[in-house]
């Protein structure tokens, strides 16, 4: 009866255990006003096609895809992303080991002398023994919470919904990263080209100046065509530094996605370069890591 007793009592338990945790998440439904629009439906706004991961390929221009390189291991979000998965690992791992039987341990050790004064002096010591001796102690306990409500379990759940969440939001700074460090590297080399268009303008003007200004001490032309002239040349000019300032802060933009330091990249991107224009032909190449493991320990 007794054995009877303690079958039924098991497997109670487990029925309780396995009942208690409660039912799973489900999406609730959304009650939206009709002038809203409908909700979308599945299929309709997801492009379900291949996606190129190394998109900044297509572009063959192997700055840009050192610059890309280089962002995945340099930057300071993909950094501190990195740290928050492996941060929300661990603590997947820890809320995992509550459910598992803990043992603590705790050990002591004192070395004791017994005074001759007090209490200890009414009693006569055996012949050649010590007042002195040690003290050791152990202490020994054990736990294990069987986890009957499923507390431990949604906890485990929860820990890995946020792992989850934690990846994606990484993988969104990449993204995000890498779309700015290719915005404004295209933007770069366009202010580039507009400089050498410019510059050859000024040129161009500063020749036409000199033409009007001949001709004028020859009484062919007026003292309009060279103010016009004149006119012409100092707003290219003017058009210049405006220019210098933007190329100088596009550079520095790219610097800072690289946590490197203002100017610092200077003399790799200051020499202009024309803009490189996209491919439809798929390339393979570096990627940027997107996984939480340090860089150079594996491969993103």
């Amino acid at each position: 009866m007794k054995s009877r007793s303690v079958s039924a009592l098991l497997t109670g338990s487990l029925v309780l255990s396995a009942c208690a945790m409660g039912p799973n998440f489900h999406r609730p439904t959304m009650n939206a006003p009709a002038s809203w629009g409908p909700e979308p439906s599945s299929g309709s706004q997801t492009y379900a096609g291949a996606v190129d991961t190394q998109w900044w390929q297509s572009f063959h221009d192997p700055e840009l895809s050192s610059l890309v390189s280089r962002l995945g291991q340099q930057n300071l979000d993909l950094q501190i992303g990195a740290e928050r998965i492996s941060e929300a690992r661990s603590q997947m791992k820890v809320a995992a080991s509550a459910g598992l039987p803990q043992a603590n341990w705790s050990g002591s050790y004192a070395y004791r002398q017994l005074s001759k004064q007090g209490i200890f002096s009414l009693a006569e010591p055996r012949p050649g023994s010590s007042m002195n001796f040690n003290l050791y102690e152990n202490v020994l306990s054990t736990s294990w919470d069987l986890d009957l409500f499923g507390t431990i379990r949604r906890s485990v759940e929860a820990q890995r919904a946020n792992e989850t969440a934690t990846l994606a939001a990484r993988r969104a700074t990449a993204l995000a990263a890498v779309s700015d460090l290719a915005t404004s590297y295209m933007q770069l080399r366009g202010i580039q080209q507009q400089q050498a268009i410019l510059r050859s303008n000024i040129a161009l003007a500063r020749t036409s100046l000199k033409l009007v200004q001949d001709r004028f001490a020859n009484g062919v032309a007026t003292n309009l065509d060279v103010s016009q002239a004149a006119a012409q040349l100092a707003s290219m000019s003017a058009d210049l530094p405006g220019l210098e300032n933007s190329e100088a802060a596009l550079i520095n933009a790219i610097g800072l996605l690289l946590a490197e330091p203002p100017r610092a990249l200077e003399a790799e991107l200051g020499p202009a370069s024309i803009q490189p224009p996209p491919s439809r032909q798929r390339s393979r190449g570096a990627a940027v890591r997107t996984d939480p493991s340090p860089p150079g320990r594996a491969s993103g």
